[in-house]
């Protein structure tokens, strides 16, 4: 089986693709509460993987065709579908991971994340709502017909930055959990001695009063 310079080069194009969006497929999958398959993605890849087929059919003599560039054609028609593909899942995780933050830290008054954990307010905070700027603008620009890969590779980097800060929260629960049980108990002694007190400075009186009868 015979390939142009150009069908190689965007076939090994598509592959090292292909390899990332397979990655973000795994990922939303264990990302998502109920571990779903994302149905739209998944039909993008099937398409691409037919317009390739066409392309195999072609070079192996299974179809006849008097249109010079109709591999290249298809090799392009599958590259966008994959291209596709992975914007949807982008579109996802990206959704997902700054929902999860916000709701893993909803628990924590801002007093106890800041004592805790001040990187967050400092600096993860106000990346989330650049990224959600950035994403907005992303997706705004995203045109299916004409691929823009360095705007893919902006969404992945925006994409990788609100993982690594959601491990990190992640590993701080622990210690936030700690902060608010120290926390309760603080504010539970303080209640039982807002309660307690009067009654005993009334028991005092009370039994004092009696010794002086």
């Amino acid at each position: 089986m015979q390939f142009t310079d150009e069908e190689r080069d965007q076939l090994f194009k598509m592959t090292e693709l292909y390899k990332e969006v397979k990655e973000l497929m795994t990922y939303a999958e264990e990302l998502d509460d109920n571990k779903r398959t994302f149905l739209q993605p998944v039909n993008e890849l099937r398409a691409s993987f037919d317009h390739m087929m066409r392309v195999y059919a072609f070079k192996f003599g299974l179809k006849e065709t008097t249109n010079s560039d109709y591999s290249i054609k298809n090799i392009d028609k599958s590259y966008g579908h994959v291209y596709r593909a992975g914007y949807d899942l982008l579109d996802y995780i990206s959704i997902d991971l700054r929902k999860k933050i916000v709701d893993e830290l909803s628990d924590y008054s801002p007093e106890i994340i800041t004592n805790v954990f001040p990187k967050y307010y400092q600096e993860i905070r106000p990346e989330i709502e650049n990224a959600s700027n950035k994403v907005s603008q992303l997706r705004a620009s995203k045109d299916v017909s004409n691929t823009n890969d360095e705007n893919f590779r902006e969404y992945v980097k925006i994409n990788n930055n609100l993982r690594s800060y959601y491990d990190e929260v992640i590993r701080m629960k622990p210690s936030l959990i700690e902060c608010q049980s120290a926390e309760n108990k603080k504010k539970w002694i303080s209640h039982v001695k807002w309660i307690v007190g009067p009654i005993i400075g009334a028991l005092v009186v009370l039994f004092g009063q009696r010794f002086l009868i």
